[in-house]
């Protein structure tokens, strides 16, 4: 007669080692996902805020420029500073507002 036991406890613990080796491969692949994820939604805020800061510096050194020539241009008879002024300045004020993807949760 046979004892089989043996054969049996290292057949179980072979399928609990591969139970064990699959839910850590699906672990990592979920880490995998959720890394990917963030890394495009970090790309992705990038390239949305890229250009708007580029309208913001260049709508704040506008602004400097207008600011600082407003005297020459009064006496050269140009159109008025403060027209132009009103004008750029909601650029400014409103590209503040962008939103950031400082913060993001990554899952």
């Amino acid at each position: 007669m046979l004892d089989l036991t043996v054969r049996k406890q290292a057949e179980e613990n072979l399928r609990e080692s591969e139970r064990r080796y699959r839910e850590a491969q699906m672990a990592l692949a979920h880490a995998n996902r959720v890394t990917t994820m963030g890394q495009l939604a970090a790309s992705i805020a990038h390239e949305v805020n890229q250009p708007i800061t580029g309208v913001v510096t260049n709508a704040g050194a506008a602004l400097r420029w207008l600011f600082g020539n407003r005297l020459i241009w009064r006496k050269s008879g140009r159109p008025s500073m403060l027209s132009s002024r009103t004008a750029i300045e909601p650029a400014t004020s409103s590209a503040a507002y962008a939103p950031s993807s400082k913060g993001a949760a990554a899952e």
